[in-house]
């Protein structure tokens, strides 16, 4: 990620209050898809690579969810639940990982 990017010029002047102004304006429904796609647009300016996989960890979490609301027994919720929890940051830290590692792996 580029170090600086939430207070550079462009970021506090062009794009924020280009996202503020589409947000008010946004019917309600619609405001959660504007914040998640700007997000996106967001990282992708700092770090083109990480919106491919911050997609992917959002997917299977939903997937997840979707699964999670499946189960009936609330015993057996819970430990799908934790299960989801450990694999979804057990993905996130090896991602990182071998994101700040690769340069001595490449």
């Amino acid at each position: 990620m580029v170090a600086g990017l939430f207070d550079s010029v462009v970021f506090l002047f062009s794009f924020l209050p280009i996202v503020l102004f589409l947000y008010y304006l946004m019917p309600e429904q619609l405001k959660n898809i504007l914040l998640l796609l700007a997000s996106l647009v967001f990282y992708a300016w700092g770090e083109p690579v990480a919106v491919f996989l911050m997609v992917g960890m959002a997917l299977f979490t939903y997937a997840c969810g979707l699964r999670l609301a499946g189960v009936l027994k609330n015993r057996r919720r819970a430990r799908v639940g934790h299960d989801i929890l450990r694999s979804n940051q057990s993905g996130a830290s090896f991602i990182l990982f071998v994101w700040e590692n690769s340069a001595w792996m490449a």
